[in-house]
């Protein structure tokens, strides 16, 4: 199976670089194809994509937009799959965290989004194990990390980027409307990833930021 990877990109070329790198270091690369969507991002990180495009599928968005409308665009070209995932450019990826995240998608098929690691805030509903696998079950799950089966896509995306409905705003209302449709969101009690982006592009503190200053990161991460 190859899980197209969907990276949505705007500047910190620093955070970029080691999104990436991790992502290659630690995935299998039999298992993903990686699509990068870059948010006219500065010439530092532009020239850094073009390097990657002979590993990767790199698009130049013609205007602004924002991170949502850039996965929206790379999952209009990322072809036919059982799975799909979506991701920032602010990551940092941990050894085996794709086979860990298909393995629950296998063994817990009421789970249509799977995410990396969430926020404490979002809250558990439930926590779960089968062969030898713990989740926790939640509201929400971030953006920044979402394992998605097809037939919630099909059914509830893309992501609406616009006005705030009554629903929340991109993740949120996409979370809200797998739930609706009957489908459970999960986390793997012991995260997969790290979130190293405290700042968003306004150099405003993300959500979460408090929480997430308080992991204990890799020694080798860029937090910013």
């Amino acid at each position: 199976m190859v899980v197209p990877v969907i990276m949505a990109v705007k500047d910190r070329p620093e955070l970029t670089k080691q999104t990436v790198d991790t992502l290659f270091r630690t995935t299998d690369p039999s298992m993903f194809r990686l699509i990068i969507v870059s948010d006219c991002s500065s010439q530092e990180t532009n020239d850094y994509l073009k390097t990657l495009e002979d590993r990767a599928k790199v698009v130049y968005m013609e205007k602004p937009t924002c991170a949502p409308a850039c996965k929206n665009a790379g999952m209009a070209i990322a072809g036919d799959s059982e799975y799909y995932y979506l991701t920032d450019n602010d990551m940092y990826f941990r050894e085996g965290w794709l086979y860990g995240l298909l393995k629950i998608m296998e063994l817990f098929p009421s789970v249509g989004i799977v995410g990396g690691k969430g926020h404490d805030y979002h809250g558990a509903i439930s926590y779960k194990e089968n062969g030898g696998v713990r989740i926790q079950t939640t509201l929400q799950q971030p953006g920044f990390s979402m394992l998605i089966r097809k037939k919630v896509w099909l059914d509830h995306g893309p992501f609406i980027h616009f006005e705030r409905t009554e629903l929340g705003k991109d993740d949120v209302r996409f979370c809200d409307l797998a739930r609706n449709g009957g489908w459970e969101i999960a986390q793997p009690i012991d995260p997969v990833v790290f979130h190293c982006g405290m700042k968003n592009t306004f150099n405003i503190d993300t959500a979460g930021a408090e929480a997430e200053r308080r992991q204990q990161f890799p020694p080798d991460a860029i937090v910013r």
